[in-house]
Parts: structure tokens; C-alpha cells; sequence
């Protein structure tokens, strides 16, 4: 369901919005929809105004709880981090902590932050194609974590657990890879 979509006129970012709302709501009714998860490109560049753009956002999704995913490394810089972080716990918009591969093209390091009742663990891959252009969805997805990579997430994953009503883990590294490390850290979650 993911789509792009490049708006400038703020009616019909409006009745975008409503049609997506529509559209959930039968998840939302059955109990089904966690968040609506907003990951931001590369270009949305950390400032106030984008900061401040989080905002509409979350108004435009009311009733339902938006989440945040940043492609760029301004916005966990050491000068804003905590600007960020306090931002969005002030405002309780949930903060995606994203495991991606990292490269020299801002990508953004791994963060266990909570900035809401409900925390979210996005695990993309660390494949080696991440920040290639005109590779494939599988090139730069299919990444198959180690047992030791998953074991390493635990520690962070229970620390969310203790601060967070709801902690969301999202395999997005494509095809089987991710049905088999979901499985293996939830085993490795179970005591």
C-alpha cells in the first residue's frame, strides 16, 4: 500500500488524507491498525519548519497515531537529537528507530529512543546495495540478519519494552529473509 505522492496544494493533500483515512478504517474498526507510518525521504532535511510539518501531518491522520521514520542524518545530529526527541514526546508522535545499512550518504544511525506509548523497530537490512542507485528492490532489501545481529538488538528491544505500552517490530528487509528473522528473534524475545 505504500505510495508516493508530491503535494503542494494543502486541499488536496486534505482530501488525500480523507481518502486514505476511509480506506483504513476497516483495519482501524477491527482492531487491527497500529500507527500510519510516515518515512521521510533523504531531501526532508531537519529545521523547524519540517519539524513543525510533523505536526500537519498528525492533524491531517486524526484520530489515527502517526509514526516517524527520517532518511537523514541532520535529523539525529548532535546538535538536534534531543531538539527532535523532545519534540516528539512533547507532541507523542511515535519515533521509528530504523536499522539501515550505513553508508557515507547521510544514512542514519540505529537509535533506541521513545518518544511515545508506543515504540517502533524497523529492521530494513544492511545490504551493501542500501544507498546504490538502480539496483533492485531485492538488492537493496534482501538482507538475511545473523543470529549474532539479532541478539544484539535484544538488549535495546527490552529497554523499549520497559518504556513503551507497545513496542512494533517490522522486518522490511524483503522475501524470505524476513520471515526467518522474525522468527528467530522472537525466539530469541521469548524467555
Amino acid at each position: 500500500m505504500a505510495r508516493t505522492v508530491y503535494l503542494k496544494d494543502r486541499d488536496t493533500v486534505t482530501e488525500l488524507a480523507k481518502r486514505f483515512k476511509q480506506s483504513i478504517y476497516p483495519l482501524a474498526y477491527a482492531g487491527k491498525l497500529g500507527i500510519v507510518l510516515f518515512q521521510f525521504p533523504p531531501y526532508f532535511k531537519y529545521d523547524r519548519k519540517n519539524l513543525h510539518t510533523l505536526l500537519e501531518y498528525r492533524e491531517l491522520m486524526n484520530p489515527y497515531t502517526i509514526a516517524v521514520e527520517f532518511r537523514e542524518a541532520s535529523w539525529l545530529a548532535p546538535d538536534n537529537q534531543e531538539t527532535v526527541f523532545h519534540f516528539l514526546r512533547k507532541h507523542q508522535i511515535p519515533y521509528v528507530c530504523a536499522d539501515e545499512a550505513q553508508s557515507q550518504t547521510g544514512s542514519i544511525a540505529f537509535v533506541p529512543a521513545v518518544t511515545a506509548e508506543i515504540a517502533y523497530v524497523r529492521f530494513h537490512g544492511r545490504s551493501l546495495f542500501w544507498s546504490l542507485k538502480g539496483v533492485t528492490t531485492s538488492q537493496k532489501y534482501g538482507y538475511d540478519y545473523s543470529a549474532e545481529e539479532l541478539a544484539s538488538f535484544v538488549p535495546s528491544i527490552v529497554a523499549l519494552a520497559q518504556r513503551a505500552e507497545t513496542v512494533f517490530l517490522m522486518f522490511n528487509n524483503h522475501g524470505s529473509p524476513a520471515v526467518k528473522n522474525a522468527t528467530a528473534l522472537r525466539k530469541l524475545m521469548s524467555p
